[in-house]
């Protein structure tokens, strides 16, 4: 238990102790993101631990987070993505400690020490018992043998049970006197080990069932039931006149407390434990399942996982900038090669498209494209800047198509607007492809709720033809 303990206090102290590191950054992303409460201590563990261990993922995330965000410089964005991604490891730590800690507290309450076991009335009883002689643990398992009773005893719970038969075989009627309902003629009495025997005077009044038969006269029929009770090697039989009417509707410690426990007498109801072995203190308990390690080791295990598959969410972003880039090629392109026929320069061209597609300037491509504009007013040479564009793309056709217009600013080439049209008939037959595919799967996704409502339909169609056959036979 002080193992738990230790570890929460560290978990706090560490909370509140980095819960001022940062924090004029932190009051930045609070907006952004729900954990922001736990973003000092995830700050702290990114500064001083996440950089030297994995340093190496960091510049393929990096890479990706450029790409989504169309941008070179993307420190800070990585940054608060490893924080956050850090911060939902704290937070599932912190609650499998928590329900670590709790379960261990239940663990320590519910063990108590014992001094004695029960010996059940009816069934066999296996223990697992944990003992400590001088602070060395061992556990064993026990069979508690059920209760025997002397003979006073045993009748005395036969009688017992006799007046408690009284009750149940009467069943719905109200007294012996006045029988017109069927009789509950049981094998058992619930709750006991006692076994019901019945032995009845006329079977043509009420059958071995105690159902009524048929014939009973009106007036009221004398009958007399004999129930034999059987418990262990007793009996006793008990008499019910009835009034019938129609019916109205190893050696070891385990083998050491094992042996005191059977030599005990089976009439004691409580047998006391040997406080001593070889001469030596014994302290029980009754074994529990202590399943907090299990909590804890859960949420280290899950924290782990969190933080490596959280990556996945890059890709999945990733994808979707390809998808969208892949959409707005074909114009860009198509707009490119129309500007440049009608005489305009590469930069002049770019500058109207992003002009004439104001509403789409959030978009990828047209970022790259406002990111290279801003390089060539800067001082960048167009033939670096697309080539940066095509890098930052990092999509073949994109690549293709900056390596057409670099040929044209290097070498001159007539052929430009040629090469850009048979570009454009790539660009369309990809995009007639891509969207087949999204057609294909979109069809797959819809298949399953088709399939459900096609099973729907059958059933509203058949039950109901069913019911109507059943009606008319």
């Amino acid at each position: 238990m002080w193992g738990f303990i230790v570890w929460d206090c560290f978990l706090l102290i560490l909370y509140v102790t980095t819960f001022f590191y940062r924090r004029s950054d932190r009051e930045k992303y609070k907006s952004c993101s729900r954990l922001w409460m736990l973003y000092g201590t995830a700050m702290f563990v990114a500064d001083y631990v996440i950089k030297k261990t994995v340093h190496r993922n960091m510049n393929r995330v990096k890479k990706r987070i450029s790409e989504i965000n169309a941008k070179e410089k993307t420190e800070s964005e990585t940054y608060l993505y490893v924080v956050d991604k850090i911060a939902i490891v704290v937070l599932v730590i912190v609650i499998s400690s928590a329900l670590s800690t709790v379960t261990k507290l239940k663990y320590i309450k519910d063990n108590k020490m014992i001094r004695e076991v029960t010996r059940e009335e009816l069934i066999e009883n296996d223990m697992d018992i944990d003992a400590y002689i001088d602070g060395e643990k061992e556990t064993f398992s026990i069979e508690i043998m059920p209760r025997e009773y002397t003979e006073s005893e045993a009748h005395e719970k036969l009688d017992a049970a006799a007046k408690q038969l009284e009750q149940i075989m009467l069943n719905d009627n109200e007294s012996c006197s006045h029988v017109d309902c069927n009789l509950n003629l049981c094998e058992s009495i619930q709750g006991s080990n006692i076994t019901v025997g019945w032995e009845l005077e006329n079977t043509d009044v009420i059958d071995e069932n105690g159902v009524i038969c048929e014939g009973v006269q009106e007036s009221g029929t004398d009958i007399e039931i004999t129930a034999t009770l059987h418990f262990k090697q007793y009996t006793k039989a008990v008499n019910y006149n009835l009034k019938v009417f129609p019916k109205s509707d190893n050696s070891n410690i385990g083998y050491f407390v094992q042996r005191v426990i059977d030599r005990e007498a089976r009439t004691k109801s409580k047998i006391r434990l040997p406080q001593k072995y070889n001469g030596k203190a014994i302290i029980y308990y009754e074994k529990q399942n202590d399943v907090g390690i299990i909590f804890l080791l859960l949420g280290f295990f899950v924290g782990i996982a969190v933080f490596i598959l959280k990556d996945r969410d890059l890709d999945r972003d990733i994808c979707k900038r390809n998808e969208e880039m892949a959409a707005d090629y074909p114009e860009i392109v198509s707009n490119t090669m129309l500007l440049l026929k009608a005489g305009m320069s590469f930069q002049h061209a770019w500058e109207i498209i992003l002009k004439m597609n104001s509403d789409k300037n959030n978009r990828y491509a047209y970022r790259e494209m406002k990111n290279t504009l801003y390089k060539i007013r800067g001082g960048v040479s167009e033939y670096i800047a697309l080539e940066q564009f095509g890098k930052n793309c990092a999509i073949h056709s994109y690549v293709r198509f900056s390596n057409i217009i670099n040929q044209n600013i290097r070498r001159g080439s007539e052929d430009i607007c040629k090469s850009l049209e048979e570009e454009l008939e790539r660009a369309l037959s990809e995009k007639k492809g891509n969207a087949l595919k999204m057609g294909e799967a979109a069809g797959t996704k819809l298949l399953v709720p088709m399939i459900i409502h096609l099973i729907i339909c059958i059933v509203l169609i058949i039950v109901p033809a069913f019911l109507s056959v059943n009606g008319n036979l």
